[in-house]
């Protein structure tokens, strides 16, 4: 793993106190990581933390808060596959060759997965390390977010759940969780419901976030897409809608929305 130099953490670790919300939150947050990965090739996710606070997304808005924000664990989990909850990194390419020069390994003999509510093909090694094949760098600014809004819940809930009975009901209550949110998330996690609670309640995980250079040098630091009309409404709490159309995107867009969006009152979508 790369080492992340010692200026782009304090840059993500104490933002300004002022001055940077709504839009100009979300650019910083970009620029960070987008730095992050042309310096050092990786990125470890507790280093966006701070970062992913500030921007202030309407689909997490409880991130900076000790509470669960079921809505956003939701989301989140509803765009990653199962095994994420044994992964410790995250390798994304647009290609099995650019895998096999950054692994040395053919992601296309591991194990294909899929998530429930995205069609990237992911794929794991069978011990801690997934590999996800996108599109474009739009990709990048979809991912690496939702990646940070799933460590913040999981490590809300470890908090919440020590020395608590993790049967169904005595979970529930400790997480906070309405009994809508903790059925769409048994729903979401299936017959790895228990075995997913029961890590959630001994480990604190450390994710780290692998793009290949080739990737990385054709970022456009502060691409932003900004919407103009309502906001859609957040998973976990009531069925989703349809987004409205956007007003500007991406120069070049892949099959998926991104993860980060400016809402109209200078908040943004994650």
């Amino acid at each position: 793993m790369g080492i992340v130099p010692d200026r782009y953490i304090r840059i993500v670790e104490s933002p300004p106190e002022s001055g940077w919300t709504g839009r100009h939150a979300v650019e910083l947050y970009v620029r960070t990581y987008t730095t992050m990965l042309q310096s050092s090739g990786d990125i470890q996710i507790e280093s966006l933390v701070q970062a992913h606070m500030r921007m202030g997304s309407v689909l997490h808005p409880l991130a900076s808060q000790p509470q669960s924000d079921m809505g956003a664990l939701l989301y989140a989990v509803r765009r990653l596959p199962d095994a994420i909850s044994r992964c410790r990194k995250v390798v994304m390419g647009q290609s099995p060759q650019g895998f096999r020069a950054v692994l040395g390994a053919d992601i296309l003999s591991w194990q294909l997965l899929k998530a429930p509510a995205r069609r990237r093909r992911w794929y794991s090694d069978g011990n801690n390390t997934l590999g996800v094949l996108i599109a474009s760098t739009s990709d990048i600014d979809d991912l690496v977010p939702t990646l940070v809004a799933y460590q913040i819940e999981w490590n809300k809930l470890h908090v919440s759940l020590q020395n608590v009975d993790l049967s169904d009901e005595q979970a529930r209550m400790a997480a906070g969780a309405s009994e809508d949110d903790w059925r769409r998330l048994h729903d979401a996690w299936g017959v790895g419901f228990d075995a997913t609670l029961a890590a959630i309640a001994t480990e604190r995980p450390s994710l780290t976030v692998l793009v290949p250079a080739t990737i990385q040098g054709r970022r456009r630091p502060q691409r932003v897409t900004v919407r103009s009309l309502s906001q859609p409404t957040r998973m976990g709490v009531s069925r989703a809608k349809t987004p409205p159309a956007a007003v500007t995107r991406p120069i070049r867009r892949s099959a998926f929305e991104p993860a980060m969006r400016v809402a109209p009152t200078g908040m943004s979508e994650m």
